[in-house]
């Protein structure tokens, strides 16, 4: 069992039923296209990451299961107030 508090940011959970392996990831930003900057606190690089584990681990990418938590708005007046929705989709393209 995991646990994972979140507002904006978004989970990432994915599950091979059949080899009972799975992880999660857990970011702030959709992206970043700056090698420099390319740690797991942005959407594309968590996502691929945890996937790329599990598929070294031997999990097949058919089998995988996948849901995405999070996401919420930080309201109108927040000058980031539409990052919710851009992180869920950014783990929804990806996935």
């Amino acid at each position: 069992m995991i646990y994972c508090v979140l507002g904006s940011c978004v989970a990432v959970c994915l599950w091979d039923r059949e080899k009972r392996i799975g992880g999660m990831s857990h970011f702030q930003y959709p992206q970043t296209g700056d090698p420099a900057q390319a740690t797991a606190r942005f959407g594309n690089v968590a996502t691929v990451t945890l996937l790329r584990l599990l598929l070294a681990e031997g999990t097949d990418r058919g089998a995988l299961e996948g849901q995405i938590f999070g996401g919420s708005s930080r309201g109108p007046d927040s000058p980031e107030a539409d990052i919710g929705s851009r992180n869920v989709s950014m783990a929804q393209q990806i996935l």
